[in-house]
């Protein structure tokens, strides 16, 4: 006999459940992609993933087979339904849908946070964008091919960025503003690299640069 018929159980399963049934286009890949970026965006600001899922980075971005059980779980539950329908890139796929009007998912205030912010910036973005981002972004950028993604590795910056509403870059240079001794230490490592530009120590002088 099912648990609770009709409501998830688990952020795994709560996560998925509201991604489903926020999400006005959905396919298995972009459940992926959204699932992936919650726990991305969780690791930024607070140092952890919010999920227990375990990614591993293949050709078209984070993967993860424990999403398929979830989903047949919830499936199972009549939570959703599966539906040959058309993805945001104009393919015929089998995709996740809401089964019933409405559910309940019980998210911490954190964690609900964290997914309508993903929902916000990615919602209305068409899958291949939000391949394209994860792609390039830590931690997937310096995960091996087939080897489980550590959220340790997340940029913190990526989180100020976009409460700031800079690029990381912007944000980088800001904090580094802010703070004397940060700023001390790349001002040193640019003289250190000026320095290394010069093969003679005379040409570096004449530019004022220690020598």
């Amino acid at each position: 006999m099912n648990n609770a018929i009709g409501e998830p159980q688990g952020i795994e399963e709560s996560l998925v459940t509201l991604l489903c049934y926020k999400s006005s286009k959905m396919s298995d890949t972009r459940l992926t992609k959204l699932l992936y970026l919650v726990d991305l965006y969780h690791a930024e600001i607070y140092g952890h993933p919010l999920t227990e899922v375990k990614f591993k980075r293949y050709f078209y971005g984070p993967w993860a087979s424990d999403i398929s059980r979830i989903k047949e779980v919830l499936m199972s539950k009549g939570i959703l339904r599966e539906k040959r329908s058309k993805t945001q890139e104009g393919n015929t796929a089998t995709v996740p849908k809401p089964a019933l009007n409405q559910v309940s998912v019980y998210l911490s205030p954190e964690a609900m946070e964290v997914a309508d912010a993903v929902l916000n910036d990615w919602g209305n973005k068409s899958t291949n964008d939000i391949v394209a981002y994860v792609k390039t972004r830590p931690p997937f950028v310096m995960t091996s091919f087939d080897e489980e993604i550590d959220f340790a590795k997340a940029d913190p910056i990526a989180a100020l960025a976009r409460k700031w509403e800079q690029s990381p870059g912007e944000t980088a240079t800001d904090i580094i503003a802010r703070t004397p001794h940060l700023k001390d230490l790349v001002a040193k490592a640019m003289r250190q690299e000026e320095e290394r530009k010069f093969a003679d120590p005379s040409e570096a002088s004449a530019l004022g640069l220690p020598i």
